[in-house]
């Protein structure tokens, strides 16, 4: 009977894209559901979106590992998406409805004038680098959650998950992403709302479990995370809060404030996504350190969440846990999947190659290339199943690195160049990888690579304004 909500849950994800199918005729509608999203919508699409299958298995692994130090992380993401959504978000929807862009970037080129498609090619590469592995992530975290709950071999779980994520893409493009993250960010919410709560009543109250990991975990419970001297510590605590700066412009959030119906109600779509945070994330962390009261040690911290609901809820409730927790994977995956497919056909192959390109055709090349990338991503996840958490913050730190710095400031500065935007977006993205690759100060990549992103967009800038004034 467990089987029955799970069944439920895709059936109501497929019935979603076949819906909006018959829509599905032209770019536009494809790529922002016609600039038609309602500010609920939205906000709980972008939310989602950014939020991704670590924050039911990672976040809640870092609380079970951090206890509560991961509080720096919850901090972070709120600044973040407020930061987004009360100062970037107005201006950048003034300034993409001015320009008419389609995605982020139209906006780019357009508002910088860049008629070679150099920023183009750039983020083109980005995004189908980073993406990749993002996607991954998510698909890696389907493998792990059947695994967990029905002992289920995780390449099958990975491949049944993202055929049901492709078929709702393909029928109902940009839409049917976005209602599907609707209902899936609602299911993320109760999830996070009734684990944690219902934990904490069935231990006795929260001061039984407190009381508890401070016996045996008492480290937990301070807000300074271990360290072994002071650098490492203000390493640590920078990386927690340095994973809010993804939402400062990361394209696959802010595709949907370009989908977002002209006239929304931003203020009220703030608020909304706030909140969202608030409680998600907030959750998420407490959800791992009640699990210290349940489970002394872990293999997998990821799995913190998926085992508490297990040892608290019945049989027939798991089908639905099982849903929710899809619904992190799949809000991610989704929107990720399309991203990089217009990226590839619309921004790339049809701007740059084929201007010419018909409307009828053009969709069927955003789907055919949907199906081809998603492929992709599971060859990549299969092949190293690594943390979740490493590779949702890898992509998460690479897409961001290149492209929020440049974003922040062509927006607010009217002196940025398309060679200091270019510049940015390289270094920022290979400044990401490269910190990576050689765990620099053990220091979550996403905060260097941001600041030096930074740096370079208006040091660039500067010179090429200046090099622009003296040959006129």
């Amino acid at each position: 009977m467990d089987v029955a909500f799970l069944i439920l849950y895709f059936a109501g994800m497929l019935g979603i894209g076949w819906y909006y199918s018959s829509k599905q005729t032209t770019v536009k509608e494809f790529v922002t559901a016609g600039q038609g999203l309602g500010y609920w919508v939205a906000s709980f699409s972008a939310r989602t979106t950014g939020e991704s299958a670590w924050l039911l298995l990672g976040l809640t692994g870092m609380g079970y590992l951090q206890g509560v130090g991961a509080f720096w992380v919850v901090i972070g993401e709120v600044l973040g998406v407020a930061v987004s959504w009360f100062l970037i978000v107005p201006r950048f929807k003034s300034e993409v409805t001015t320009y008419n862009s389609l995605t982020m970037l139209d906006y780019f080129e357009d508002k910088l004038q860049d008629h070679r498609h150099h920023l183009r090619y750039i983020f083109t590469v980005v995004l189908l680098v980073m993406v990749t592995l993002y996607i991954a992530a998510q698909l890696t975290a389907t493998g792990k959650a059947f695994n967990n709950f029905y002992g289920m071999d995780i390449v099958l779980a990975q491949v049944i998950g993202l055929a049901v994520i492709l078929i709702y893409v393909i029928l109902g493009g940009f839409r049917a992403v976005a209602i599907s993250d609707f209902v899936q960010g609602i299911l993320m919410l109760l999830g996070l709302l009734i684990v944690p709560i219902y934990a904490f009543i069935n231990a006795g109250g929260f001061g039984v479990v407190w009381d508890h990991v401070a016996t045996h975990n008492p480290e937990l419970l301070t807000f300074w995370p271990t360290a072994d001297n002071r650098w490492l510590l203000l390493m640590t605590v920078l990386g927690f809060l340095g994973t809010g700066l993804g939402f400062l412009g990361s394209p696959q959030v802010y595709q949907r404030i370009i989908a977002l119906k002209p006239g929304s109600n931003l203020r009220r779509a703030s608020w909304v996504a706030v909140l969202y945070t608030v409680l998600t994330d907030t959750g998420a962390v407490l959800c791992g350190i009640a699990g210290r009261y349940y489970f002394s040690s872990m293999g997998d911290p990821d799995t913190v969440f998926p085992d508490m609901v297990t040892h608290l809820f019945p049989p027939l409730l798991v089908g639905f846990f099982v849903a929710i927790i899809l619904s992190a994977i799949m809000s991610t995956a989704d929107s990720l999947l399309i991203l990089a497919g217009t990226t590839l056909i619309r921004d790339c192959y049809q701007k740059i190659f084929r201007p010419d390109l018909s409307e009828k055709k053009a969709v069927l090349l955003l789907r055919a290339s949907t199906v081809v990338l998603g492929l992709i991503a599971l060859a990549v996840s299969v092949t190293d199943i690594r943390g979740i958490y490493w590779f949702a913050l890898f992509g998460w730190a690479g897409i961001a690195s290149a492209f929020c710095p440049p974003l922040i400031i062509t927006l607010f500065w009217r002196g940025t160049t398309r060679q200091g935007a270019a510049t940015g977006a390289l270094v920022g993205f290979g400044t990401a990888l490269i910190w990576k690759w050689y765990g620099i100060w053990s220091l979550y990549e996403m905060v260097p690579a941001f600041v030096i992103s930074f740096i370079a967009t208006v040091a660039v800038s500067l010179y090429t304004r200046k090099g622009t004034t003296k040959g006129d």
